[in-house]
């Protein structure tokens, strides 16, 4: 039977595995490697070998962790890179020597930017540290009056920097639209920004008394982020933008460029949508090339009136054109009115009305303008305001208007648009073709001198006249 047995064994070819220590090894750390092995050796040999070395080797270990103002292990700590179950990590890997057999207890305490590691603890005679550069936590790098900034910090400091942004956006509003910081409603919009950022201070700042580290940092935070945003606002802004505003109201250093270039210049300070509607105007409108052909020749153009002058771009066209003239503005739409009245600058004036008004002028006109706002009349309307006109006007001088008619062919989207917001506003629109509107102006005695459709645009014709006693500036052009 032992003949036997020998002679299976014999025939069996086992494995012979080896122990080697790896070349990684340290003062600290140590790796063995053993093998090869049969199939499921591995694990047979490395459960007991884990069991042996758990509860028959001495050694010592940090157990349990106490962090003041830390109630879990998902929290963070105010002022440190990384949160509480990474530094728990850290911690555990961290190689000690004890040669006492009592629980021990060390304390770290730290402050400022820094790294902390192993040796950052406080002495203990019983306990060595075989490893003191065993890397535990990093301190912020960021500080708001000393104390170090923490992530939820720095999130909410990017909230606070729209806040005051916001409270920036209301005031620069109110300097653009006012001017005047006597102005009642500008008294308002800046009260209104004062509650607003007072409330908000006074909320978040009592965070500032709470006990827990993360509510304390997010009230320090936002009550100086709010702080600061607010006496930015109301003691560094207002003189900034008053200087600004008064040196780019001066229309001494714009005399370059081109008369549409200067006209933009008038409004680069108010607000944004008539600064984007004068420059959409100035580069897609062919009026203002069409009307310097018109008015090519008359130098001596002092007085001019503009009915419906919308936000004042012909009239301001006008005044680069014309260097000495003043130009008197009527729109019924106040807003239009006080963007027009500003772009003037004092040379000249716009008033609230609807035509046949005339705004107030003293003295005769060299110029009148009717410029897409012939539409709006009806006929009854359109005869008084041209019988005006003419009345106001000198004997040599000139009605210029632009007018839309009914297109023969499809109509074009910008007609369509202008039809149906017309027609939604509540109006009506009064469409007449070039015979009926020069039948109007020789009643009400004027000489037609031109009467074409313009050349960008079979939807809009242009006409200009003079009082029939007056001298015919050109040949009838039909």
């Amino acid at each position: 039977m032992a003949i036997y047995l020998g002679k299976v064994l014999g025939s069996l070819e086992f494995m012979r595995p080896e122990i080697r220590v790896d070349d990684t090894c340290s003062a600290t750390s140590a790796r063995i490697v053993i093998g090869p092995l049969e199939r499921g050796f591995g694990v047979t040999i490395g459960n007991a070998l884990r069991r042996a070395l758990l509860s028959s080797i001495k050694g010592a270990a940090i157990t349990s962790v106490r962090i003041d103002g830390v109630v879990h292990e998902f929290s963070t700590i105010p002022g440190v890179r990384e949160d509480v179950i990474e530094m728990l990590l850290n911690l555990k890997h961290i190689p000690i020597r004890s040669y006492s057999s009592e629980v021990r207890v060390l304390r770290l305490e730290v402050d400022g930017e820094r790294r902390v590691t192993a040796s950052d603890f406080q002495s203990d005679s019983e306990i060595e540290f075989v490893d003191p550069d065993a890397y535990i936590c990093t301190l912020g790098t960021l500080h708001l009056l000393g104390r170090p900034l923490d992530i939820p910090s720095l999130m909410l400091s990017v909230v606070i920097l729209g806040m005051g942004i916001d409270y920036s956006i209301f005031c620069v509003r109110a300097h653009q639209r006012y001017r005047d910081p006597s102005h009642p409603f500008y008294i308002l919009v800046y009260l209104a920004v004062f509650i607003a950022g007072s409330s908000t201070l006074i909320g978040f700042g009592v965070l500032c008394l709470a006990e827990h580290s993360l509510l304390k940092s997010i009230g320090i935070t936002s009550f100086f982020g709010i702080g600061y945003s607010m006496v930015g606002a109301f003691l560094l802004l207002p003189p900034l933008l008053a200087r600004y505003l008064q040196g780019a109201s001066s229309l001494t250093a714009v005399k370059r460029g081109g008369d549409r270039k200067r006209v933009a210049q008038r409004y680069r300070t108010m607000e944004a949508y008539p600064r984007m509607f004068v420059r959409c105007k100035i580069r897609l409108d062919p009026l203002f090339h069409d009307l310097e052909r018109l008015l090519a020749g008359k130098n001596r153009m002092n007085t001019i009136v503009d009915i419906g002058c919308g936000y004042g771009v012909p009239a301001c066209w006008c005044l680069e054109y014309f260097p000495h003239a003043k130009v008197y503005g009527l729109d019924p739409d106040p807003e239009r009115v006080r963007v027009a009245a500003f772009a003037l600058h004092g040379r000249g004036s716009v008033v609230q009305g609807f035509a046949p008004q005339m705004p107030p002028v003293s003295g005769p006109v060299d110029l009148v303008l009717l410029l897409d706002m012939l539409h709006y009349l009806d006929e009854d309307t359109l005869t008084s305001l041209v019988t005006n006109c003419r009345n106001v006007l000198r004997p040599d001088g000139l009605l210029v208007t632009r007018f839309v008619i009914r297109p023969e062919a499809r109509p074009s989207f910008s007609w369509l648009w202008e039809d149906i917001r017309i027609r939604f506003g509540g109006g009506q629109a009064f469409y007449r073709t070039q015979e009926e509107v020069a039948a109007v102006l020789e009643r009400a005695g004027f000489l037609v001198a031109v009467n074409k459709v313009a050349a960008s645009n079979p939807e809009l014709v242009w006409m200009s006249c003079q009082p029939s006693g007056g001298e015919v500036a050109g040949a009838k052009d039909k």
